[in-house]
């Protein structure tokens, strides 16, 4: 049984860094430097997040935003509902795991450069 134990954890440490933090996760850095592209960066996380719902074919309660006119109607909330805070309808809503804080971040960096059509 010990035998089996050896290659999964030189797996999972092999997945794994040694920073000044300690040991953590390989994991793609968040660039939070500046603003963000509505086709490069906005468009991506809605398609995976977003979609499924909130397409101009299949819109949850009436709300697309599969197109930039039609988003940028919704920013101003928006950070809001992917924060799931209070006063606003949770989105994704739960179960549904939240946006990652990457996500979000990306997201509220676009809408404070006035959430260009970029």
């Amino acid at each position: 049984m010990k035998i089996f134990l050896i290659p999964a954890l030189a797996s999972l440490l092999a997945s794994c860094t040694f920073d000044s933090a300690g040991l953590r996760p390989n994991v793609a850095p968040c660039d939070t430097a500046d603003s963000s592209s509505y086709v490069q960066d906005i468009v991506p996380i809605l398609a995976a997040k977003c979609y499924s719902c909130h397409t101009g074919t299949s819109s949850s309660s009436g709300i697309a935003l599969d197109t930039y006119s039609d988003l940028s109607g919704y920013s101003s909330g928006l950070p809001g509902n992917i924060r799931h805070l209070s006063g606003y309808n949770a989105m994704p809503p739960l179960p549904a795991p939240k946006l990652s804080p990457c996500e979000i971040r990306t997201i509220e960096r676009w809408i404070e450069a006035g959430a260009p059509e970029n």
